[in-house]
């Protein structure tokens, strides 16, 4: 066993602590300070290449600013072969900085020993999608850098563990995002915050983010309309009642559903952005137009529009009766009227009126006979109008109209048939004539205005 006494001109030392490594080196820390240096910790080697504590340099951990503040300082001193690398050595210390107060006594720890044992560093690169979020780190590198903004790189000593804390929202270039996932060498996270220990060697870890849409849902003719949202948004919230707002992913494709009646009014339409959806249809499935979408339930009273078919027609000479059809009518919509079983491409015309009990003073239904037609072909409808209708060579026709958007007419009765030329038949006045069909026109009105 060999003593050296281990001394300077110009420090005192105190506190002495020593360790062996794997290769029978010593590391050695150390308290010192004198009248020119206030009291630090210093690291020491003796190995192969120092053989003696007798000359050699001394490291400090890192200078103080102040002296000691009670006599009792310095129990934080040790070193101990560094388990990670039993070639090297991990030492403890203190000094004070920033005053001489008890709060003021820095801890200190060091990885020390030889550059012939220097360790692979582990290198962090944190990214993001898209680039300039702020990303918090809880411990500091070896160039003393912590918390930044991405793109950018960590340098620590092997095994280090981290955790990294990213902003749940994040206002970018394009609007305000909000974090999916933690991607990368670790693996994936799902929150924010990702904690991970031992890491070695080259990691990189990605905060993906994701641009999102805040949706505000209003009604119009109706107030606190509940409405069913199929999906939970960002913040956990799912269903409301008119008026609230809901943040989703721009991404995605969400459904919204409105009660078909509320207050008396009927559901009309989704007004997505400006943009009338299908009337009627009380469940909408919509993707975001933009980062701030408008989406209004619209409700309207509703008078539903019927079309009944009455009487019969008479036989042409292919020993068919007309047919003839027509699409409920709604004020402001197209509906069709149509024909078929005609003797191929005739003339046919639409005849329309509102009655179809009276023409001119004369009963309807009106036989034919007396104007020297078929006595069993009836007028059933008041030709107020007659329109002309295309037929093709299978004997279908059809007219296409579109209803003025008038609230006034809303419940009104339309009565139709259709007259055809019918070469063929053996009478003076050769024509064929449908059945007719009743039309009760309805819509939607806002107190027997038009909807908005």
């Amino acid at each position: 066993m060999r003593t050296e006494d281990f001394h300077s001109s110009t420090l005192d030392f105190a506190y002495p602590a020593v360790a062996v490594n794997a290769l029978e080196h010593v590391g050695m820390v150390v308290a010192g300070g004198g009248p020119a240096s206030h009291v630090t910790t210093y690291i020491r080697l003796v190995d192969n290449y120092t053989p003696s504590f007798v000359g050699g340099v001394i490291q400090s951990m890192g200078v103080g600013t102040h002296g000691a503040p009670t006599p009792r300082w310095g129990d934080y001193h040790s070193v101990v072969a560094n388990p990670i690398d039993t070639r090297t050595f991990l030492g403890t210390g203190m000094h004070m900085r920033g005053g001489a107060n008890v709060a003021d006594t820095v801890h200190l720890t060091s990885w020390f020993g030889r550059d012939d044992y220097t360790p692979t560093w582990m290198t962090l690169a944190v990214t993001s999608s898209p680039a300039g979020v702020p990303i918090a780190i809880d411990e500091t590198d070896r160039s003393g850098d912590r918390d930044g903004t991405t793109p950018f790189s960590r340098s620590y000593t092997p095994r280090q563990g981290l955790t990294l804390r990213a902003p749940a929202t994040w206002d970018g270039p394009a609007g305000r995002y909000a974090f999916l996932r933690w991607t990368g060498s670790t693996g994936t996270v799902t929150t924010p915050v990702m904690t991970r220990p031992d890491l070695s060697g080259n990691v990189t870890v990605a905060a993906e983010y994701g641009l999102t849409t805040v949706l505000s849902i209003t009604s119009r003719n109706a107030v606190a309309v509940p409405i069913t949202v199929g999906t939970m948004d960002l913040a956990g919230r799912q269903d409301g009642a008119t008026s609230f707002t809901r943040t989703y992913l721009f991404s995605g494709t969400y459904t919204f559903t409105a009660p078909a009646a509320i207050g008396g009014q009927l559901f009309r339409r989704w007004v997505l952005e400006r943009i009338p959806q299908p009337i009627g249809q009380t469940t909408l499935t919509m993707r975001p137009i933009t980062t701030s979408d408008s989406l209004v339930a619209e409700y309207c009273e509703y008078s539903v529009g019927s079309s009944t078919l009455y009487g019969t027609g008479c036989l042409g000479s292919t020993a068919r009766e007309p047919l003839h059809t027509a699409g409920a009518p709604q004020i402001g919509r197209t509906s069709s009227f149509l024909v078929t079983r005609l003797p191929g491409a005739v003339p046919a015309v639409l005849a329309v009126g509102f009655s179809n009990t009276t023409w001119n003073g004369s009963p309807l239904p009106l036989s034919l006979g007396g104007f020297g037609g078929n006595p069993a072909c009836a007028i059933l409808a008041e030709p107020v109008v007659t329109l002309p209708l295309v037929v093709t060579s299978q004997g279908v026709g059809m007219f296409n109209h579109t209803w003025l958007n008038e609230p006034s007419s809303v419940g009104a009765r339309v009565y139709s048939q259709v007259i055809a030329a019918d070469p063929q038949l053996p009478y003076p006045l050769p024509l064929t004539l449908s059945n007719g069909v009743a039309l009760t026109i309805g819509g939607n009105t806002n107190n027997g205005a038009t909807c908005p």
